[in-house]
């Protein structure tokens, strides 16, 4: 079969659960016969204006299965941001890829960084397509669901309010576009989402949860209809089932979490947890913690190691995910987990639990639904509960031994990449047989309206000051 993946970014570029899944799918269907092409998004920018350019590679492992990539680079300024989730530029590039490809189904794994319409431009050319919907970004002008004024999770179905004035806060803020023209724009926004799940033969989940969360936050039910839940496949690295542990010094409990160093992370959550079960113990216990990860916000890093300068806190930074297992620590215990986003399914908690240690997480629905009985849970955005129950593995080992145990014997039961590979081969199939829907032809408009509304956003965008925008504060009026 002839299958053409999309997403939002792909490594080495952009290393993050969605890119590492949709990288294992697009190798794991290679091995298996299947002729593949991944169409992914980039953070660079095209040199040619009003066009995307399209950068070849291939990705795989010398010797082993090699997946052609085609990396679409949009012209256009701050593509990640929610006013640009429609791009002619990209939908044309897009288009120009089906037409050399001839896939026989689309897979859409994201729509950032390339266009709404993948769907729909798909069908235009007689190609079904499945979708992916593994994140909040189809009901998030801002992906993660979590409020930038407060740091709290957002379950509050989309619509204007609050999503306009939340988004609005994160930069490049847009004063030049009037309140009435963002509205606007965010119900044609979640119009054509609509139309891309609609127009899907079958929408993916990671998890049912996930697809609780969306139905309630995109204000509907039609997800019900045409919903599968597949687990997103695992490097295989990551698929080690054991790992050689080395016994921690007595006295001492060593916690680690791996993620992007990030507020929506929780990783801030995390070190205040941490010093505040440190302040609990008085030494009677060593706590001790280990962070992986890049910076998606390098202040956010520097603010948070400055608070744990005189800590036992270790900043370890990024890593590939073929390195993991060597990454982190043998001596480790604890896999905590911070964040406050929509979390869909957490990859890192089954890596986790592949490597030995207790997993302490969140109590988001989720992680219960998963782990319940295999993981300890803390009342989710709360630095406090977490240091309890920091505090009571500190204190009792035979209830650490346990929850390593249990981990350990609940993620042997997780489904295989070869069971996942074949159920995404059997949606395929499905989507195949029932083929493309019927849809209108392009008006003959469509294409230069977006392309003017796009020239008109970055000419706007590029005659204000940084402050004007939210990236540096306003200029004092006092002495």
């Amino acid at each position: 079969m002839r299958i053409l993946l999309t997403t939002h970014g792909f490594p080495p570029e952009s290393i993050g659960g969605v890119e590492l899944s949709v990288r294992e799918l697009a190798l794991g269907l290679v091995r298996r016969g299947h002729d593949v092409l991944v169409a992914s998004g980039t953070l660079g920018r095209s040199s040619k204006p009003e066009c995307a350019e399209m950068k070849r590679e291939t990705a795989g492992e010398p010797g082993s299965a090699r997946v052609a990539v085609v990396r679409i680079a949009r012209p256009d300024l701050y593509f990640d941001h929610w006013h640009k989730s429609l791009s002619a530029a990209a939908s044309r590039a897009f288009r120009d890829l089906l037409l050399e490809f001839r896939p026989e189904v689309v897979h859409v794994h994201h729509w950032l960084r390339l266009s709404r319409d993948l769907v729909l431009t798909a069908a235009r050319e007689g190609i079904p397509s499945v979708v992916s919907l593994h994140d909040a970004w189809a009901s998030c002008p801002i992906v993660f669901r979590v409020r930038p004024d407060t740091r709290e999770a957002c379950d509050v179905p989309v619509g204007p309010h609050p999503c306009i004035a939340c988004a609005g806060r994160v930069p490049p803020r847009t004063p030049w576009v009037p309140t009435e023209s963002a509205y606007m724009m965010l119900a044609e926004r979640q119009r054509d989402i609509a139309r891309e799940l609609e127009l899907a033969r079958t929408v993916i989940v990671p998890s049912a949860a996930h697809g609780r969360a969306l139905e309630r936050m995109l204000g509907r039910d039609e997800l019900s209809l045409g919903v599968e839940v597949l687990a997103p496949l695992t490097s295989q690295v990551a698929m080690q089932t054991e790992r050689t542990t080395v016994p921690a010094t007595p006295g001492t409990l060593q916690l680690v979490s791996w993620s992007q160093i990030a507020r929506h992370k929780g990783v801030d959550l995390l070190i205040d947890a941490f010093l505040a079960a440190r302040a609990e113990l008085r030494g009677e216990v060593l706590l001790e913690l280990d962070l992986h990860g890049a910076a998606a916000d390098p202040a956010f890093e520097a603010q948070e190691r400055a608070r744990t300068a005189n800590f036992p806190v270790r900043w370890r930074g990024a890593f590939q995910a073929s390195e993991l297992e060597q990454a982190i620590d043998r001596r480790a215990q604890v896999f905590i987990h911070g964040t406050r986003a929509q979390e869909s399914y957490g990859l890192t908690v089954d890596e986790a639990a592949r490597l030995g240690l207790a997993l302490l997480l969140p109590d988001a629905p989720v992680f219960r639904e998963r782990c319940d009985g295999a993981a300890q849970f803390y009342t989710a955005g709360s630095a406090a509960s977490l240091a309890r129950e920091i505090v009571r593995f500190a204190r009792d080992g035979a209830a650490l031994a346990q929850a390593r145990e249990a981990a350990a014997h609940w993620v042997r039961g997780l489904p295989s990449n070869t069971a996942i590979l074949a159920g995404h081969e059997r949606v395929y199939a499905k989507a195949v047989a029932l083929g493309a829907p019927k849809v209108p032809v392009a008006a003959w408009f469509d294409e230069r309206m977006s392309t003017q509304a796009t020239l008109l956003w970055d000419g706007a965008l590029a005659r204000q000051d940084a402050g004007a925008l939210g990236f540096a504060p306003p200029p004092s009026n006092g002495p």
